[in-house]
């Protein structure tokens, strides 16, 4: 039996800590299955895309970071560039 501690750094480990990107992802089988099982409904449809929504805003938090680490030049910021479109999906 896992301690009251121990749950509480698990919790953090994966909501609230550096994998907050696989936590969402892995949430995709779940809506996606939600939503097929109930022909479209508005509750599981409105959880999906807040998935997705959660997803994205995710990996643009881990795009940033990893941009703040390697910096201005790095690969991956030569390859976002501006994202203008990147940054108008969620929005959308």
């Amino acid at each position: 039996m896992l301690r009251r501690d121990s749950l509480r750094r698990l919790w953090y480990f994966c909501c609230m800590g550096k994998n907050r990107p696989a936590v969402w992802l892995s949430l995709f089988p779940f809506a996606t299955g939600w939503m097929g099982e109930n022909h479209l409904a508005s509750t599981p449809t409105a959880a999906y895309g807040f998935v997705l929504l959660m997803a994205a805003i995710a990996y643009w938090i881990l795009q940033r970071a990893i941009i703040a680490r390697q910096g201005r030049e790095s690969l991956l910021a030569s390859a976002i560039g501006s994202d203008w479109k990147g940054k108008l999906s969620p929005a959308l």
